[in-house]
């Protein structure tokens, strides 16, 4: 309790005056003294945000948790160290698997680290990297932050335009990007960056010949001294930024997050502490964009902090085939947007259907009965496996997720966009109990997991929220606060000032509200919450889920309310993906040309649905938004009118790029 009681006073003493280092040996020392026992420093700080690249700030209270804050690089060794000859990542080369240790990890992020010093990195510049996920971006992401600069993720779809954005906003001095196609965007825009110095190429043979390949990039820094990448090193700080994660860019330019060492290795830690698992043999695979924190905490962060061992199959698997990949890698643990979970679902449904026998119907309705009471008593603090649970957890769950490669999984997580509570009961139901979590780039990714099934969440250890002038029913703005809140917007203070209140709170736009003590709801955006032209609130995001839920075809749905005398909806259908550009096609899945089928249409293509509107797909639409107005609260809320828009939204990690205000009413027929 004494030595509990002193780690608090060290963390108080640090956050007040921010002049003092906690050695390991627990003592303080001042940021000018230098030993090996306390490597890393905080630099001296008035203000909880900065907006400056080069800026500092104080380290937010942590409260129950006592985390000693260190640097990227420090966590770094520590696991090269203590994890040496240990798998950190497996990647897939030229058809064949490959096999990095944590020690060789460390080896190659140092050799390109001191490879970008030499190239010409300077501190608090930007290090972009354009391209689909790669043990090399991993190298480069973490080589960046080591060699004092900025990591920065550019979205593998951007324009040129976009890309140019990025460079210009971080000050980037280097570019890597994958290929040949990433490389063009980056050579129509060059002129326009005055702080880019080099362009680096990590798959296949530049075209052009001032573009370095990585060949070239590790044979300059495996020239390079370690002290001089050592020296740079002792210069960085914990509460300095060290990545840069650009918003998505739905309401005004994309904003660049500033995200500390701290921020990410707070986060990642007690990220570690809710998933509980010490000591555990975990796998991970890396399908998501690490353009985007999610991914970027997950197959780094989060895998340098378990010991992971992360597998790159160095292709966009979201474009290919994700479940061979996961069939082969087997993960223990698995992140995934909504979408991805919809097409599990699908899978499963579609094999439910052919099952011919009205025993093993029987059966199975049973076994669903039995998982969704398990995972439920679970949730209400009853961990206990009945025999009938373990029986068909063996006999016939066990089956089910061998064929889908998910045998061997004990965590499923879910992010980026509400997942539809029918679907996550229903994979419940066949033993997939998925846990949401909510967060954003803001706060380094999560904030809160939930584990039950009506999308309640705990927050992390450590941190805090609260709801923001709550109504009568308790619902308000949800608000954060703790040592994964970002440091600012870079170069824009009034956005970082209207995020972050004079209390040191951050407001994140979202409603929700608490119930059963500390478990929270997420209910929706503030600017999702629709006022009709009478004056009556509508929750748009529970009912685009139920829509989709109620009507297999939908891929994406949008409702319009503002400022409307009554409720519309536009949806997509879903369609088959440009394997090239993931841009959307005229072609419907398999998935829906079956259920057109099942209606008795025969159109393959949503163009065709469009220009002839059969009247079975229409009646059949109809009928779902009637089972949904059913289950309306009032009549307020019941879709009066819908849209079948001609052409899926772009759309791959699970967040919708549209604002409802650009919609043009004559859209909506």
């Amino acid at each position: 309790m004494l030595n509990c009681f002193r780690k608090v006073r060290r963390e108080k003493q640090i956050r007040e005056g921010l002049s003092f280092r906690i050695m390991k040996s627990g003592a303080l020392v001042k940021n000018d003294d230098r030993t090996d026992d306390c490597p890393d420093r905080i630099r001296p700080a008035e203000k909880f945000y900065t907006c400056d690249a080069d800026g500092c700030v104080k380290l937010r209270e942590s409260y129950e948790v006592v985390e000693e804050p260190i640097l990227v690089t420090t966590l770094m060794k520590q696991k090269a160290e203590q994890l040496a000859n240990k798998t950190a990542i497996v990647f897939r080369e030229n058809n064949e698997w490959n096999a990095v240790s944590f020690a060789e990890y460390f080896k190659n992020v140092r050799t390109i680290a001191k490879a970008f010093l030499k190239l010409g990195l300077e501190r608090y510049h930007g290090v972009c990297i354009l391209g689909n996920n790669s043990e090399k971006w991993a190298y480069s992401y973490l080589a960046a932050i080591m060699a004092g600069g900025q990591a920065v993720g550019i979205y593998p779809t951007n324009s040129p335009q976009s890309c140019l954005h990025c460079l210009q906003k971080s000050s980037a001095n280097i570019i890597v990007v994958e290929n040949d196609e990433q490389l063009q965007k980056i050579l129509l825009i060059k002129n326009q960056t005055p702080c880019l110095k080099i362009i680096i190429q990590y798959s296949g043979t530049p075209t052009d010949p001032s573009v370095l390949s990585w060949k070239d990039v590790t044979k300059i820094g495996k020239k390079e001294s370690e002290e001089k990448l050592d020296h740079v090193i002792e210069t960085l700080a914990v509460n300095e930024c060290c990545s840069l994660v650009f918003t998505s860019g739905t309401v005004g330019i994309p904003k660049a997050v500033m995200l500390s060492h701290d921020n990410l290795i707070f986060e990642s830690k007690v990220m570690a502490r809710r998933v509980n698992t010490k000591d555990y043999n975990f796998r991970f695979i890396s399908f998501l964009p690490l353009s985007h924190i999610a991914a970027q905490m997950t197959d780094i962060l989060y895998g340098l902090i378990l010991g992971a061992c992360v597998y790159f199959p160095n292709e966009n698997i979201l474009k290919a085939n994700l479940i061979e990949y996961v069939k082969y890698v087997r993960p223990t643990f698995f992140f995934g947007v909504p979408r991805i979970y919809e097409k599990i679902a699908e899978a499963i449904q579609t094999a439910e259907k052919n099952s011919s026998s009205t025993l093993k119907r029987m059966i199975l309705k049973k076994a669903k009965s039995v998982a969704t009471d398990h995972h439920k008593a679970i949730m209400e603090g009853y961990d206990r496996e009945s025999l009938l649970y373990k029986f068909f957890r063996a006999v016939l769950f066990s089956k089910i997720k061998k064929s889908l490669g998910f045998d061997e999984c004990i965590i499923y997580f879910c992010g980026g966009a509400p997942l539809s509570s029918k679907i996550r009961e229903f994979l419940m139901s066949f033993d997939f109990p998925i846990s949401e979590v909510y967060g954003m780039s803001e706060c380094t990714g999560a904030q809160i997991v939930g584990l039950d099934a009506n999308a309640a969440a705990k927050t992390l250890p450590g941190i805090r929220t609260k709801i923001y002038n709550p109504d009568d029913e308790g619902f308000g703005e949800v608000c954060l606060r703790g040592r994964n809140i970002f440091m600012g917007y870079l170069n824009d203070l009034p956005s970082t000032k209207q995020l972050i209140d004079e209390d040191d709170w951050m407001h994140t736009g979202d409603v929700g509200k608490f119930y059963n003590e500390n478990q929270l709801m997420i209910t929706g955006r503030l600017k999702e919450i629709l006022i009709t032209a009478g004056g009556e609130n509508v929750a748009a995001v529970p009912i685009e889920m139920d829509v989709k839920f109620e009507i297999p075809v939908i891929s994406q749905a949008v409702l319009i309310a503002d400022n409307k005398k009554y409720v519309t909806i536009l949806f997509t259908l879903k369609c088959t993906v440009e394997s090239d550009t993931g841009m959307p096609l005229d072609e419907l899945t398999d998935v829906a040309k079956k259920w057109c089928n099942s209606i008795g249409c025969t159109y393959e293509k949503v163009s065709e649905i469009i220009t002839y509107k059969p009247p079975s797909i229409y009646n059949a639409i109809q009928e779902g938004i009637d089972r949904v107005n059913s289950r309306a609260i009032s009549n307020a809320q019941k879709i009066k009118k819908f849209t079948i828009l001609p052409k899926d939204f772009s759309i791959i990690t699970g967040e919708l790029i549209l604002r409802r205000e650009k919609i043009d009413d004559k859209e909506i027929k």
